[in-house]
């Protein structure tokens, strides 16, 4: 039997399929072009992306909420040894009353005066940070990879939520404990840093490069 206890579990499970199946549906995100520098000792990256603003990502902001924009990258070996990896996280915001919309990184945040402004540089990001100088060998080859994924909630949310609906769907009811036990399973679905979600794009490869010959500063600057 479901009870009024139980039913905010059971709405949060079918908001769940119901958002997997539409981003199943719009285009995956993908990055397009990766431009490396030498910049402020660290290895950065110029990133240009496509398909991070879906309707539903589009919605989301446009309403209030927060969509949270994450970059994984890694430092290769080309024999295929990773050397460093990591996953820079933007958080995108629309405040309502103040008609501005703001791109937080971890260190800073700029305020933009539309959606188009905002989607602007989130696609065509500049002087990503990605790898300190001194963890590569200056003649040795490199190459790096990204990837990009865009998510409507924030990504702590998820850890919150899962805690959340572990503790309403406790139950002796076996039958309704076995339906909606699979909302950590959607929950999963719905933040996965996997390749094959349909939020997150394929991993772009960068060109094979050796440090001392990159170029100082992003062409960008300036």
């Amino acid at each position: 039997m479901v009870t009024a206890k139980n039913m905010m579990p059971l709405a949060l499970a079918a908001w769940l399929l119901v958002a997997v199946a539409a981003y199943a549906g719009e285009e995956r995100p993908t990055i397009v072009e990766v431009e490396l520098h030498i910049d402020d000792g660290y290895l950065e990256a110029d990133i240009t992306a496509r398909g991070l603003f879906s309707e539903r990502i589009t919605g989301t902001v446009q309403s209030g909420l927060p969509a949270v924009v994450e970059f994984f990258y890694h430092l290769m070996e080309p024999g295929g040894s990773p050397v460093e990896g990591g996953v820079r996280s933007y958080s995108l915001k629309y405040d309502v009353w103040d008609d501005v919309y703001s791109i937080t990184g971890q260190d800073s945040t700029i305020f933009l005066p539309s959606l188009e402004a905002m989607r602007s540089v989130i696609q065509h990001m500049k002087s990503i940070s990605l790898v300190p100088v001194e963890k590569m060998v200056p003649e040795r080859s490199y190459f790096v990879q990204v990837s990009v994924a865009v998510n409507p909630l924030q990504g702590t949310d998820k850890g919150e939520m899962t805690g959340w609906v572990r503790q309403h769907v406790e139950s002796s009811e076996t039958s309704w404990h076995e339906q909606v036990l699979n909302v950590n399973e959607l929950i999963e679905r719905f933040f996965s840093s996997d390749d094959d979600s349909p939020m997150r794009s394929k991993w772009f490869r960068s060109a094979v490069f050796r440090p001392y010959l990159l170029p100082a500063g992003s062409e960008g600057e300036g």
